[in-house]
């Protein structure tokens, strides 16, 4: 896994970033990162919603006097695991949207927490095992690898009481006695609040429509977080819970680490819930934090009618890098690098090969990894800096939305062989401008939006001038709305872009030329 990593990480972060141009960004200086690492099984539990266990239980129950007649034992639920080949595979499984998966075995205690599972019988590179129950009846995909590893038998919220006293019954003859909890009501639905730390604000703020599950052992349930960090999972429990942030968000994008999951074990707790504050400096914070960006950008395209980045839209989160970035390269089909005119000996054709495809890319190492976006994290990352770069690269992800692959791969192919930026005189120098523009203006205006900032409305030492398209939005002349509806496939230089204006808006001749004028264009 980690030479996979090391392997696609110099063309990833060469792609695009916003890093270096970032502004008022108050950097703390955290003296050290408290990253998570692999979870760390410890033993193997007894499963005591399995037919068996259940069969036996109702014995034991029905030996004790209890009214057993027309209980009846059948498999309501089967625990699997499933084997994804690639990515496509991986959104297959995903798209069943009532089923969580785990990429840990669900019937193993943890004696080491973290942010992902990796088993090591899977050789490295590979997708590792996915592990849930599923309801009788589940129509498997067709050529994704599975394994049913027990029959089970999950009575429903809405059984007698006598199915609650089975479920107990069966944890008490397997020692299961500290996952019971016999506070409040019998049965519970769990519930509570999730909230993340603004070094900015300096307050928590609610985490907002991520996926929280929770699970006793197979048996699990699931629920999202609205805009005040409140969840509450779809099912009632008697037990005890392991309970999970996963960043699959109700937006339709998910946040991953280290490659393909991103989750946060929050540990075993009541039944009634568990309520979790995260602090600085951790793995937990910046997904929290770039889940909050993401979801504040969509709901500003919502309200804006600009387009929302593509469906499914995957950002990984990394640590310690050259950069952030806006590849898109799971959706990028042209060839990339063909449209070039640098040497042999520039970084793009060394590392990688001239006009190596973006369809090869996806055939052998971006079938595993398949970012859309990367958001790095480091010591000086702080709740306004990943806000600021979060925004920054999804406006780039809504208007690859709008240009799509062609454009992409020559404004990709510019920033592999010419370094972040390059210079206006290098060829296709005018896409790089036209999307470095949108990307720093919609990221600044936001973190004005959200921290009320002061922007900058000075020329920069960049060649492209952001603040141009900063300008107009800012000072009122232009809704962001506006400015995105002239990112089209025409607009490939700051002359393209100020005549798409005009010609749309002719009435704002004036502004639109002397705001172009005073920053040089």
């Amino acid at each position: 896994m980690k030479k996979l990593v090391l392997l696609i990480l110099p063309f990833l972060f060469f792609a695009c970033s916003n890093d270096d141009l970032e502004t008022n960004n108050n950097f703390s200086n955290k003296s050290e990162l408290t990253f998570e690492d692999e979870i760390v099984l410890g033993d193997k539990l007894p499963n005591p919603y399995s037919v068996t266990n259940m069969e036996r239980a109702l014995e034991a129950l029905g030996s004790t006097g209890a009214n057993t007649e027309g209980v009846e034992i059948t498999t309501t639920d089967l625990y699997v695991r499933f084997l994804p080949a690639d990515t496509s595979q991986l959104e297959i499984l995903y798209s069943n949207e009532g089923i969580a998966f785990f990429d840990y075995p669900l019937d193993y205690e943890i004696a080491k927490e973290g942010s992902y599972y990796k088993d090591p019988s899977i050789p490295e590179g590979n997708y590792s095992w996915l592990y849930t129950t599923v309801p009788v009846g589940f129509n498997f995909p067709a050529n994704i690898q599975y394994e049913i590893l027990e029959e089970c038998f999950i009575p429903k919220d809405d059984a007698l009481e006598i199915y609650t006293q089975l479920e107990q019954t069966s944890f008490e003859r397997l020692g299961l006695l500290d996952w019971i909890d016999n506070s409040k009501a019998w049965l519970v639905r769990p519930s509570g609040t999730l909230k993340v730390y603004d070094t900015k604000s300096q307050t928590y703020e609610p985490i907002k429509g991520v996926k929280v599950v929770g699970h006793t052992i197979v048996k699990w349930a699931s629920g999202f977080t609205n805009e005040n960090g409140y969840y509450s999972l779809n099912r009632k429990f008697f037990t005890n819970l392991n309970y999970v942030i996963s960043y699959d968000n109700i937006r339709n994008f998910t946040v991953r680490y280290p490659v393909f999951f991103g989750i946060h074990l929050m540990g075993v707790h009541g039944k009634s819930g568990h309520n979790k504050n995260i602090s600085d400096g951790s793995v937990a914070w910046a997904l929290s934090t770039i889940n909050n960006s993401a979801y504040d950008y969509y709901k500003m395209c919502s309200s804006t009618g600009i387009s929302t980045p593509p469906s499914n839209l995957k950002i990984l989160l990394v640590k310690n890098v050259l950069g952030s970035s806006a590849p898109m390269l799971r959706r990028v089909w042209h060839p990339i690098g063909a449209n070039s005119n640098a040497a042999w000996s520039n970084f793009f054709t060394n590392m990688l090969g001239y006009g190596l495809t973006a369809t090869i890319l996806n055939n052998t190492i971006l079938k595993l990894v398949g970012p859309d976006i990367t958001i790095k994290y480091n010591s000086n990352s702080t709740s306004m800096s990943m806000y600021n770069t979060v925004n920054h690269e999804l406006a780039h992800a809504s208007h690859f939305r709008t240009v799509g692959s062609e454009y992409w791969a020559k404004y990709i192919s510019y920033i592999m062989t010419y370094g972040a930026y390059g210079d206006i005189t290098k060829r296709n120098s005018g896409i790089c401008a036209v999307g470095e523009m949108w990307g720093y203006a919609i990221g600044n205006i936001q973190v004005h939006d959200k921290y009320n900032t002061t922007l900058n409305y000075s020329p920069d030492d960049n060649w492209f001038q952001y603040m141009i398209v900063q300008s107009l939005i800012s000072e009122g002349y232009f809704t962001k709305k506006q400015i995105y509806d002239c990112l089209t496939t025409d607009v490939k230089s700051h002359e393209d872009l100020k005549q798409k204006l005009i010609e749309r808006h002719y009435d704002k001749q004036a502004i639109i030329n002397q705001i172009f004028q005073y920053y040089g264009f």
